[in-house]
């Protein structure tokens, strides 16, 4: 085992240098230098971790060797975290990715956002996606043609945030959550419901604290800085790509919560930042789509997502960005940039469910705009 573990080091050391080959094979001066730097910086730090764990005297020791295989294994999963998404977005850097990222620039100007600005590149092979640890959003190839799933961007800058303030966007929320499952374990017990009832609060709990009260809260926060804009995108997705929208029910597991369920944690931020009667379209088309979508809510499927739980995530998560210093949508001020992407963003919108025929034509000259602050320099 110490011979397969030598080899699998040397191999894993080698990767590090050819990426950092790589890495410095862009030209310097480039306009992402310091994120080639920062990338670089960590392979480097791989590189090191593994020629200290290959120069380990005791290496292979047979008390020790299971935990040396487990360094091994997380030096290698950074590596291939680096290698399977900073690195392309790297490699294939392109005109197309400097108009989203100069879009991406001007939303974080004009939303205060509080952290460097993250590197945005086209290369997603499915929908929007955050890598949070490399500051990196990956979208869709050919979304820099179009506006109206622009504001899933601000979903994906909401995992950066969270992943950097999680503790201000949470508040007291995770005790509400944990008063809730056992209030609910309780009522169980006095309904004499099956026994098996209690792990599967048990695993909702889980559900939430694992995956869902990141999404909701990367949500809220999206409709905290781009407004009613962010509910209209998510009714697209809803109608595009997830029309189940009561799944996952009660027992069930995702990564993400129920698309019914999101709509109400967006209405409830909606409402927190006061923008009640700007809702009020997303609402209706919302409340026609849930007339003619078909899905049937399962079983229990109310008891997953209580609207006490989502308002007191929404509060919380109100309250996250209010300390962070983000701007919400109802109160950014005029900037001195030509263009207002969250005020576009909420004209497309508008004007897509006031005149859908002229709506094509609209945006494609809103798009060129775009492009021309872009090589203004803007």
């Amino acid at each position: 085992m110490e011979t397969l573990l030598k080899g699998l080091g040397v191999e894993l050391k080698e990767r590090c240098l050819a990426i950092q080959r790589v890495l410095e094979s862009k030209k310097s001066g480039s306009e992402i230098q310091d994120y080639i730097n920062e990338i670089r910086n960590k392979t480097d730090q791989i590189r090191q971790e593994i020629e200290a764990l290959l120069g380990d005297p005791d290496l292979g020791n047979t008390r020790l060797i299971s935990n040396q295989f487990f360094a091994f294994s997380r030096l290698a999963e950074r590596l291939s975290e680096i290698e399977w998404y900073p690195l392309p977005a790297i490699t294939r850097y392109n005109e197309t990715d400097h108009y989203l990222g100069w879009m991406c620039g001007l939303l974080a100007r004009q939303v205060h956002y509080p952290l460097q600005t993250p590197l945005v590149s086209g290369f997603s092979s499915d929908y929007y996606g955050a890598i949070p640890p490399y500051r990196l959003i990956k979208v869709p190839a050919a979304e820099h043609l179009f506006l109206l799933g622009l504001p899933d961007l601000c979903h994906e800058v909401g995992h950066i945030l969270f992943s950097n303030y999680k503790g201000d966007f949470l508040g007291n929320f995770l005790s509400d959550l944990s008063n809730y499952i056992q209030s609910e374990k309780k009522r169980r017990i006095s309904e004499e419901a099956p026994p098996s009832y209690q792990a599967l609060y048990d695993k909702l709990e889980t559900e939430w604290k694992d995956h869902w009260t990141t999404e909701f809260t990367c949500d809220m926060i999206a409709t905290f800085m781009v407004g009613t804009a962010f509910g209209c995108t998510h009714l697209r997705l809803c109608c595009s790509l997830d029309p189940d929208i009561f799944r996952p029910g009660f027992g069930e597991s995702s990564t993400h919560p129920s698309g019914e369920s999101r709509m109400r944690a967006i209405m409830a931020t909606l409402k927190r930042i006061g923008l009640d009667e700007d809702s009020k379209a997303i609402q209706d088309q919302w409340l026609r789509y849930l007339s003619v979508n078909g899905s049937k809510k399962p079983i229990e499927y109310d008891h997953c997502y209580p609207n006490k739980l989502i308002d007191s995530l929404a509060k919380a998560v109100y309250g996250g960005c209010v300390k962070i210093g983000l701007a919400s949508y109802k109160d950014q001020q005029a900037t001195s940039d030509d263009i207002n992407l969250p005020t576009l963003l909420n004209e497309a919108w508008t004007l897509l469910l006031a005149n859908a025929q002229g709506y094509a034509t609209w945006e494609s000259k809103q798009v060129k705009r775009l492009r021309e602050g872009v090589n203004e320099g803007s």
